[in-house]
């Protein structure tokens, strides 16, 4: 068997297999019409592709550097004004090995080899996950203002961004559209199946408390639009000639349809709280981090597709299912009893809560450690923990390693690095070393972070 072509690894099936997905997706192919129909044929290039998404991802990760398994430092020598570039980029699974995620992200093909590691470590009891998470802020913060009058408060100021994606599911599921239908025995349970993508911007204003550097802020929210697909409940079967199958889906799917900048509003809250805390005769610190803690009221551009029912199909052939949409007499939304309900939506946004030991870099301490607990608000997305060890030969230069584990895939090891140059100081890092160096690890991710103080 040939190698494949990365933009077709999760989009290869045989027509039987692609009316399953079809049967879910096919609202969502009817109402992105630029998507042109991302079921295709092998030699088939979709106009979108992860690739082009990632190109999204690189763009925006230049610029950023966020906070999850890296330790946030406490800098406690006086300063007037400090304005913080930070965010995040990482696209990580359960199962999907590096070296996949490094063809999605930079091109080239797919090996059977490749494909056959995916296989084996997939979940056969639970759900599998593959993600990724973008997000970028800037700060500033003003200790020479006194906001109510009051010298103990100063402000902030801040705008971010962020666009999460993530998908749960079964290893059934993932091997029926990566191989077609050819090989399948039995049924397989769609039960459990999620996607979900939302993109927005903010921007807000905050309360700095000057003595422990603690900051709360309100922004205000946009979005352009969201994408979700909840299958509740759902089984795909067919007899031994593969000639006749039944679907039951049990389950929706809601979005916006519009294009443009701005099609919700909303409000989210940022939180950050340092705590000291005295362990014996040592004192710790200890973060509160809750960002993007909020929701969207989208317009009356949004959708919603509510899916129940039990369909029988039998000889579709693969032309067939590509020309659904752009057949008049046929319509796959009306067999299935499919309604469009339209009006607004109110979404809550994937919050990041993290609760945090932090590194004090005024300590004269050669090593200290952090470690910490973090979560997006949402359901795909599971708890993760991470530690690590902090190295500060001098106030000039410091460096760390830390693992994790959780959030959208397993076990991760990371290294950063930060320099301060003069009123400057800029870090780098990677919560997935070996992904980066090698063929092990199940993701990429790039992080930065770039702080000016004026002293």
């Amino acid at each position: 068997m040939k190698d494949y072509d990365k933009s077709n690894f999760f989009l290869l099936c045989s027509a039987n297999s692609i009316l399953l997905f079809y049967t879910l997706t096919y609202v969502v192919a009817h109402e992105l019409l630029s998507l042109q129909m991302m079921w295709k044929t092998h030699n088939a290039k979709p106009k979108f592709t992860m690739r082009y998404f990632s190109i999204t991802i690189i763009l925006f990760t230049i610029p950023v550097f966020g906070q999850q398994t890296l330790p946030i430092w406490l800098d406690s020598t006086e300063i007037k004004r400090e304005l913080t570039w930070s965010g995040s980029g990482q696209i990580h699974s359960s199962h999907l090995g590096s070296d996949v995620s490094r063809t999605i992200l930079f091109g080239g093909f797919i090996s059977d080899e490749m494909k056959d590691n995916s296989f084996k470590l997939l979940r056969s009891n639970g759900m599998n996950r593959t993600g990724a998470i973008l997000s970028s802020d800037l700060v500033y913060t003003d200790y020479t203002i006194n906001l109510f009058k009051k010298k103990q408060y100063g402000l902030v100021v801040l705008a971010g961004y962020q666009n999460y994606f993530a998908v749960s599911y079964s290893s059934d599921l993932f091997k029926l559209l990566a191989n077609g239908n050819a090989e399948l025995d039995g049924s397989i349970d769609l039960t459990n199946t999620r996607f979900f993508q939302i993109g927005h911007q903010k921007l807000g204003f905050g309360v700095l408390d000057k003595k422990s550097r603690s900051t709360f802020s309100v922004s205000l929210v946009n979005s352009a639009g969201f994408q979700t697909i909840d299958l509740v409940n759902g089984v795909f079967s067919q007899n031994a000639n593969k000639d006749t199958t039944d679907v039951l889906l049990i389950g929706s799917y809601a979005g916006n349809s519009l294009g443009g900048f701005s099609n919700g509003l909303g409000a989210a809250l940022d939180i950050d709280m340092r705590i000291p805390v005295l362990i014996g005769k040592n004192k710790i610190l200890i973060q509160l981090t809750a960002q993007n803690v909020g929701f969207v009221r989208y317009n009356r551009a949004s959708f919603q597709y509510d899916v129940d029912t039990n369909y029988r199909y039998t000889g579709f052939t693969l032309n067939q299912i590509q020309n659904f949409s752009q057949n008049e007499a046929f319509s796959l939304a009306d067999t299935l009893n499919l309604v469009r309900q339209s009006g607004g939506q109110t979404l809550w946004l994937p919050g990041f809560l993290q609760v945090a030991k932090i590194v004090d870099r005024n300590s004269t301490n050669l090593f200290q450690s952090f470690f910490g607990l973090n979560v997006f608000t949402q359901i795909i997305y599971l708890p993760q923990a991470f530690a690590g060890v902090h190295w500060q030969p001098n106030r000039t230069f410091a460096a760390g390693f830390h693992g994790s584990y959780g959030g959208l895939g397993g076990a991760r090891l990371g290294l950063y690095a930060d320099v301060l140059l003069g009123q400057f100081r800029i870090g780098f890092s990677s919560q997935d070393l070996l992904g980066t160096l090698t063929n092990s690890g199940y993701g990429q991710s790039l992080l930065f972070r770039l702080v000016w103080q004026q002293k």
